[in-house]
């Protein structure tokens, strides 16, 4: 390697080398900062820092919330992407080797199985009528006996 990109590699981890400091290196942060011993101020700084609190915290909810309703969304896509319909069948080809179903007994599970909607119920299966009750005979016997237009 030549003389440069080795100075490279070593400032990428300049940070991470021993300093001697420890103390400085293991302090954390702090959130908020004193208000000092003046107490010109006090109540006025103290709600500041109440309101940034507050601003934080929710901050970090929508955050959460963001990532929460990312991940459902991946979940729910990961979900709807899956194809069942090969277990479907070979379970279905599993038990109707162990024993015969009655076809009523499978119409009812699908029946039952299936959606509410309009659209996923079958259309009504429409029966046309033969005729009527009364014959021609019977119309002209009706009119003779009841004289309408006489």
């Amino acid at each position: 390697m030549s003389a440069a990109v080795t100075q490279q590699y070593l400032q990428l981890f300049d940070d991470d080398l021993f300093d001697g400091d420890v103390a400085a290196t293991s302090r954390r942060p702090v959130n908020c900062k004193s208000n000092g011993t003046s107490k010109k101020g006090v109540q006025k700084r103290r709600k500041q820092m109440k309101k940034q609190q507050k601003r934080r915290q929710e901050e970090n909810l929508v955050m959460k919330n963001k990532l929460f309703v990312k991940s459902t969304v991946e979940k729910y896509k990961l979900q709807q992407s899956e194809d069942l319909t090969i277990d479907s069948l070979r379970k279905i080809q599993e038990i109707s080797r162990v024993c015969k179903t009655l076809s009523k007994v499978t119409q009812a599970v699908v029946d039952q199985n299936r959606g509410r909607l309009a659209k996923d119920n079958p259309p009504p299966e429409i029966t046309q009528q033969t005729g009527t009750v009364f014959t021609d005979r019977d119309f002209d016997k009706f009119e003779q006996e009841y004289d309408f237009f006489a």
